[in-house]
């Protein structure tokens, strides 16, 4: 069984099918994620969340091939500039001892990189002010929900409610790693 037949009967709830999908592709994918960043538990969440937001997507993903495979990497690959990009937004210093790992992409995704910058960009403008507050202090600067909410005047729960329709909404607006 191919893994478009695998991603067809996990739409229908089907764990076993996912389950499948994960033990097809873990170690390539989990490789992959070593490759990109320096600490293999940041690798080990890389890989974990490139399965999650597969498992997520699963009722609107349409590979392009019959793998899921490339799909997965192209997650990882995306994740992990995402988690470099909120670490540098953050000031996060590393451990002189540690490896670097440049996770910047090469000259053939640049472009398409650029590409998805602008439309998340356009997308956050579109939001209102609050909302791209929100997204400002939560996914940009990788606030916690309690220092985001004091800075904004609302409450925790509030904030939290609104950054979960703020992510739905770009989720749909964007579909970001659909054929990726």
């Amino acid at each position: 069984m191919d893994d478009r037949e695998l991603l067809a009967r996990a739409r229908t709830g089907e764990e076993r099918a996912f389950e499948e999908l994960f033990d097809r592709h873990a170690r390539p994918v989990l490789a992959f994620a070593r490759s990109k960043v320096a600490v293999a538990a940041d690798a080990d969440d890389l890989a974990q969340a490139a399965f999650v937001l597969l498992w997520e997507r699963r009722r609107d993903l349409e590979l392009v091939g019959e793998s899921a495979l490339p799909w997965l990497l192209g997650a990882v690959r995306l994740l992990a500039l995402a988690n470099a990009r909120a670490a540098a937004r953050r000031g996060v210093a590393l451990d002189a001892t540690q490896d670097v790992v440049d996770v910047r992409p090469g000259p053939d995704r640049a472009a398409e990189v650029a590409e998805l910058e602008a439309r998340v960009a356009a997308a956050v403008a579109g939001l209102d002010a609050t909302d791209r507050e929100i997204y400002r202090l939560c996914v940009d600067e990788g606030r916690s929900y309690a220092e985001a909410a004091t800075a904004l005047g609302l409450t925790n729960a509030t904030l939290r409610g609104r950054l979960a329709r703020v992510r739905v909404r770009l989720r749909a607006e964007l579909d970001i790693l659909k054929g990726v």
